[in-house]
């Protein structure tokens, strides 16, 4: 089928039974850098098609914009980092625990992206195999939208406003602690202080938090509502505080900056429009 494609500029392939492809007839019949594919989304997780995403990316070469993935390794990281320097949205997923991570921050760093999804394994923090300062410091000028499938804590979040050079318009925390007060204070304040450039957040619902609104209103018609409800309240809160340290006196700034929703899981497609636009829409200035 991608063979008999002349000009394929979306490729999207899915997860099969099968586990091998015939590699020598793929190579005979599609010579490299004739591919003009610009969105790949690459839903393979297991590393023996390792192989045949290496091979697609070297057809592709600068054509690539949009790289959606569920399968990264060293060797992947640099063919990407050779050829595709291109990419301005990048989603990886199902990031292995032993790769070295400072080679995927080599290669943010090298890529005019706009847009950036992570899920990163717990076993980075856990190992300390992932510092959230080597990750902001990579982060490129150009990069608008970051989404991180990861755990922050509140200060994790304050080095990854501060330390980078980005200016972000939309940040999604999938992974948070209770204390939401704590986090929006830190992204209202980045926000003010860069011309109200924040303008979508996303937070992780706690499922314990959840629990306890719902016992305490049950008003409350659903998880969204229980949300919402929460939020604003928490992000009154957040501005009070903020006032006070700046001795702006104790009033509440009403206008809010940014637009806070829940963090849901989300499938890399073509045919999603995961963050309010489709993914292929991020491309370069």
């Amino acid at each position: 089928i991608i063979t008999s494609c002349k000009v394929l500029h979306t490729l999207e392939l899915e997860q099969c039974s099968s586990d091998h492809f015939a590699r020598d007839s793929f190579i005979a019949n599609f010579p490299l850098s004739q591919l003009s594919i610009k969105h790949l989304y690459f839903n393979f997780d297991k590393e023996n098609y390792e192989l045949f995403l290496m091979m697609l990316l070297e057809m592709i070469n600068s054509n690539l914009t949009t790289l959606s993935t569920k399968l990264i390794t060293s060797d992947v990281l640099q063919i990407l980092s050779t050829y595709c320097t291109n990419i301005t949205s990048l989603n990886v997923a199902n990031i292995l625990p032993n790769l070295n991570f400072k080679s995927m921050l080599h290669l943010i760093s090298i890529l005019p992206l706009r847009q950036l999804y992570l899920e990163l394994p717990y076993s980075h923090f856990q190992e300390n195999m992932f510092d959230i300062n080597d990750l902001a410091s990579s982060l490129p000028p150009s990069l608008e939208c970051i989404h991180l499938n990861c755990f922050i804590a509140p200060q994790h979040l304050s080095d990854l406003l501060n330390e980078s050079r980005s200016r972000f318009k939309s940040l999604w925390l999938y992974h948070v602690d209770d204390n939401y007060v704590d986090y929006l204070k830190r992204l209202y304040k980045y926000s003010q202080e860069h011309d109200n450039c924040l303008k979508d957040v996303k937070l992780g619902w706690n499922n314990l938090v959840n629990h306890r609104c719902r016992r305490k209103d049950r008003r409350l018609s659903g998880s969204d509502d229980e949300f919402q409800k929460t939020m604003s309240k928490r992000l009154k809160d957040a501005k009070n505080s903020v006032s006070k340290e700046k001795k702006w006196g104790s009033k509440v700034i009403t206008n809010e900056s940014f637009i806070i929703n829940e963090a849901k899981h989300c499938d890399f497609s073509y045919h999603e429009n995961i963050f309010e636009r489709k993914l292929s829409d991020f491309k370069d200035y």
